[in-house]
């Protein structure tokens, strides 16, 4: 026909007629249907592994194969593909079946993800991070079990964060890495000057990475109502270190005498 395409008169259609004086009836008719031949079409990523089984598909002879059709391609896993290229990159069906074979290259459907990493609060941290990963897939993000922000501060990942996330559609998605503070122990003791304790240690927790840093008044009344005189504080002020031994604070007071007239 005009496109090309090929046809065969179709048996037993044709239809029997005798002629006669009356021209209108004097009619033939004959039908054809497609003339076919099996096309086989191979399904190969970039590195030319095959994604599917070969398919046979029975199309009629002259007709052009628009490879466009097969843009998107589900492989058996659900890992979806993009065509990349066709071999041949035009494709008219033969009658010879060895001249039929069409090579589909697909390159795999990625989309963007951006892992970012906040505080429970939602207070940014960091830089994001963004991946390129295949769609309809789960990807394990590489989760720091901890970092040191640009402050100096110690973060530690939340047992609530994401160990896969599903990559379902091809907008960008998001995936947000929740951080706890990591915290130290801080003490502080109180002692007098020959190095006996006159009161119980303050003890606390910060953020490893913080600074610490104490004041006090010059006098200090301890539970049994006597007063003590500061005369001197060891590391009043220091960055919190993992190391509990390194968070003390040593202060040290006199007793604070008066005179008694007798």
């Amino acid at each position: 026909d005009k496109y090309g395409r090929e046809w065969i008169v179709a048996p037993n259609q044709i239809t029997n007629c005798v002629a006669t004086p009356d021209n209108s009836r004097n009619i033939i008719e004959v039908h054809y249907i497609k003339k076919m031949a099996p096309v086989r079409i191979n399904y190969l990523n970039k590195s030319f592994e095959e994604l599917a089984k070969p398919v046979i598909r029975n199309m009629q002879v002259g007709e052009f194969f628009d490879a466009s059709e097969n843009r998107r391609f589900r492989d058996p896993n659900g890992q979806s593909w993009s065509l990349y290229e066709s071999k041949p990159n035009k494709f008219t069906v033969s009658e010879d079946p060895k001249l039929n074979t069409l090579t589909l290259i697909y390159d795999v459907v990625k989309t963007d993800l951006i892992i970012t990493f906040k505080t429970n609060t939602g207070v940014e941290l960091k830089e994001a991070e963004k991946y390129s990963v295949p769609v309809n897939s789960n990807f394990t993000p590489e989760i720091p079990p901890e970092f040191v922000d640009q402050n100096g501060l110690v973060w530690v990942s939340s047992k609530s964060n994401q160990t896969v996330v599903n990559i379902h559609e091809e907008e960008e998605i998001f995936c947000d890495l929740v951080y706890d503070e990591k915290v130290s122990l801080v003490r502080t003791q109180f002692i007098n000057e020959e190095g006996e304790k006159i009161s119980d240690d303050y003890e606390d927790y910060r953020q490893i990475g913080s600074e610490f840093s104490i004041q006090l008044d010059d006098y200090f009344k301890d539970v049994n109502g006597k007063v003590w005189r500061l005369t001197n504080i060891e590391r009043d002020r220091f960055i919190v270190s993992e190391d509990e031994n390194q968070n003390l604070t040593v202060i040290r007071y006199a007793s604070l005498l008066a005179p008694i007239r007798i």
